[in-house]
């Protein structure tokens, strides 16, 4: 995996992205679970406080959510509450890998990790009776059929004659194609769809989000998605 390369830019597209979350942002917050973001921060701009306020929020507010957020979670969480949310989400089907809870549900990851707690997010996926070894597996898995995807979606683009010309040296019949090609760009289509369903979320009207809903289902009875 390549290192990123942190910028101003970059840092302060990072911070309104969890904003955007409604997650907390405080620099200890932030710090307990990319210490990375916060070191660039603090290297590009002086302090976590100048880089947020960089980004245009009012970092005062951010410090009494903060506040308020914590004395709040020493109520809510507790080791079975945290227990219960991970079998939650496992049933559900999601991803339990550190790297798509800490994007997706920050708080749970972050509490999770404290010393108080479990020490760690994989100790606390074990503690859930969940082998965290699958969840790592099923995760590269994932990714690497992304990486797969993107791949020949770019190699199609680049060279449209390219894929035709592979499968017709080994044999494939024009149907055969067909069907391979579209199975696979469904798969990520709807993919795409999903994750701009989740990333609005309620930032975008009802009308937006059935839409979106309407061309996820019509990827899903293998229609294409019009722009």
């Amino acid at each position: 995996m390549s290192k990123r390369r942190w910028s101003p830019e970059l840092i302060i597209a990072e911070i309104r992205r969890l904003h955007s979350t409604g997650s907390d942002i405080t620099q200890s917050r932030v710090e307990a679970i990319d210490s990375k973001l916060t070191s660039a921060a603090v290297r590009y701009f002086g302090s976590w406080r100048a880089a947020v306020e960089a980004a245009g929020i009012d970092y005062s507010e951010v410090a009494a959510l903060g506040k308020q957020r914590r004395v709040s979670k020493i109520k809510k969480w507790t080791n079975e509450r945290i227990l219960e949310e991970i079998r939650r989400l496992y049933e559900a089907g999601e991803d339990l890998s550190s790297a798509e809870v800490r994007r997706k549900h920050l708080d749970l990851y972050a509490t999770a990790r404290r010393k108080e707690h479990f020490g760690s997010w994989a100790s606390a996926v074990l503690a859930a009776g969940v082998d965290y070894g699958v969840v790592k597996r099923s995760a590269q898995e994932r990714r690497r059929q992304a990486a797969d995807w993107k791949r020949r979606l770019l190699q199609e683009w680049e060279n449209p004659a390219l894929q035709a010309t592979s499968e017709a040296e080994q044999g494939t019949t024009e149907a055969e194609r067909g069907s391979s090609s579209g199975a696979w760009l469904r798969d990520l289509l709807k993919e795409k769809l999903m994750e701009l369903y989740e990333q609005l979320g309620g930032e975008t009207s009802a009308a937006v989000q059935q839409r979106i809903r309407e061309l996820i289902e019509r990827v899903e009875q293998g229609g294409s998605a019009p722009c």
